[in-house]
C-alpha cells in the first residue's frame, strides 16, 4: 500500500458529514511525505521509509475515527 492508497482509505472512513476531509488528507500527506524523507536521510530506501511512515502514523480507520 501507497500513501495514495493509505490517504483513500482514511478518506473513505471519514464521516461523510465531515466537509474538510479533503484538508484532513492533505495535512496527513505533508506529514506522511515528511516522516518518509527523515527515514530516507537517516539511510532507509524510498520504499520501506514509506511503509514506516505509514506505521507509525497508524491505521486508517483510527486516523479517520479520531477526526
Amino acid at each position: 500500500m501507497g500513501f495514495e492508497d493509505y490517504l483513500a482509505d482514511v478518506g473513505d472512513s471519514i464521516s461523510p458529514e465531515r466537509p474538510a476531509a479533503c484538508e484532513i488528507t492533505e495535512e496527513l500527506r505533508g506529514h506522511l511525505e515528511d516522516a518518509a524523507h527523515d527515514l530516507q536521510l537517516g539511510g532507509m530506501r524510498l520504499e520501506a521509509s514509506e511503509r514506516e511512515a505509514m506505521r507509525r502514523l497508524g491505521q486508517p480507520e483510527l486516523i479517520a475515527a479520531a477526526f
